[in-house]
């Protein structure tokens, strides 16, 4: 498991986010492929880490360790570190192939606010109603936005990520209600709870796939949202389900609805 909770799993997911961007898109981004895979796999790698570096030291003054995917980073801290140093090393030398790079920077200042302590020492995850909308804002930027540039095409498409992140996201929030509670943090699904959260999170999803069948004329995300409903419904049969039920099942559904836009191209 601790392919997942050192994130590389969430990183691959984030390139495939990309990679279904070009696919559905069908045009070129404005740099090299290979250079924007890497870069993409390499800031989210660095992102997750940062966060858990910090974000443990939280949950040290909290007192709180019930957490399979936090016991396994405090028993290997300098692995965070490591991956840490590594995505910044490669981030830096495949952003230096990125073509606009004023386009790195709403990502790049979110993901630090985001992440460190720099507003009267809260970090901006501590703000809780706005904590999701913020995280599907950076995703749909990175995977659209940055590769494609700002057009009115990519700016429907980053709407529609955006969308289907936030979506998917939200049952992390009530996974972590205990969790967010004590480090003090009132999520959206905190005050929404359980049962509201899940129903949103699930009809948001198959609304997604509906509209995003229409945008892309690809009726295939009919399916695919379809199926992440069915995927976040599940919760509300087993809701003590273990950590892998999130870490790999609904984070795999990005990776998983790329694979089938990559099926349907090719």
């Amino acid at each position: 498991m601790l392919f997942f909770y050192a994130h590389y799993f969430i990183a691959l997911a984030a390139v495939a986010s990309f990679l279904q961007t070009w696919y559905v898109l069908k045009t070129e981004p404005t740099s090299p492929v290979l250079e924007l895979c890497g870069f993409v796999f390499f800031a989210t790698l660095g992102v997750y880490n940062l966060h858990s570096i910090i974000g443990l030291q939280y949950l040290k003054k909290a007192n709180f360790d019930d957490s399979t995917r936090l016991s396994a980073l405090q028993k290997r801290p300098r692995l965070a570190w490591a991956n840490l140093i590594v995505a910044l090393l490669f981030g830096g030398c495949f952003a230096l192939f990125l073509s606009d790079y004023a386009l790195l920077l709403p990502p790049f200042f979110l993901a630090l606010a985001y992440v460190l302590p720099i507003w009267r020492g809260q970090r901006l995850r501590d703000f809780g109603q706005s904590k999701l909308f913020v995280l599907a804002f950076a995703w749909a930027w990175a995977t659209v936005i940055l590769p494609f540039g700002c057009t009115l095409i990519s700016a429907a498409a980053a709407v529609e990520r955006a969308v289907f992140i936030f979506a998917l996201t939200l049952p992390f929030d009530v996974r972590d209600i205990d969790l967010d509670a004590k480090e003090k943090v009132k999520t959206l699904a905190a005050r929404l709870g359980r049962k509201v959260s899940l129903i949103i999170s699930a009809a948001l999803l198959a609304s997604w796939g509906v509209a995003a069948a229409i945008f892309y004329s690809a009726p295939l995300f009919f399916w695919a949202g379809g199926a992440a409903a069915a995927v976040v419904s599940g919760l509300f049969f087993w809701p003590k389900v273990g950590d892998w039920y999130f870490s790999v099942l609904l984070d795999g559904l990005i990776i998983g609805i790329f694979l089938v836009v990559f099926w349907a191209n090719y």
